[in-house]
């Protein structure tokens, strides 16, 4: 189910089955020892941040992985990093971050937010990180489907059937 982007989109998320789905949301990053792992979300939906800031805020076991690998820095600095320069703190390099919301997030002083930028940032390095992937630099057989159906999709041309997706 998608809302679209109107003014009257916030209001919208108060009905069913969208109240609902937040309710969920809101119970999930309340228990404990929970991570959400977010890839493709600039975190431009006020209605969610504030599920997931309030969670931040009064669950000291929650962790949040942002993966976006354009959000953070400009192509020049990113550019300029080297491999030494990963997992240090965004305020001890010496770039200037974007003015995103991840880029915030990235300079946040709380242990419990990461975010995978640049290649690492990429969903498919991102796949690669979950339980049960394929072998670091191979993209998983279902994301390679997936990305295959999309391109073609865009090209016009009648992609394969995604794995899975049949209906019963």
């Amino acid at each position: 189910m998608l809302i679209y982007p109107t003014s009257a989109k916030e209001g919208d998320t108060l009905a069913y089955p969208y109240s609902d789905l937040l309710r969920l949301l809101g119970d999930a990053v309340q228990q404990e020892d929970t991570a959400v792992i977010v890839a493709g979300y600039g975190f431009a939906d006020p209605h969610i941040n504030r599920v997931l800031l309030r969670s931040l805020a009064t669950n000291s076991a929650l962790n949040v992985l942002v993966a976006d690998p354009y959000a953070v820095l400009e192509e020049p600095d990113m550019a300029t990093l080297t491999s030494d320069a990963q997992q240090r703190q965004l305020d001890d390099l010496s770039v200037t971050p974007k003015t995103t919301a991840i880029a915030a997030l990235a300079k946040a002083s709380d242990s419990r937010i990461a975010v995978l930028t640049g290649e690492h940032g990429k969903f498919t390095e991102l796949a690669c990180l979950m339980p049960g992937s394929s072998p670091q630099g191979e993209t998983p057989t279902a994301v390679a489907t997936l990305i295959e159906a999309l391109e073609q999709a865009a090209r016009g041309s009648a992609p394969p059937p995604i794995p899975g997706s049949e209906l019963l």
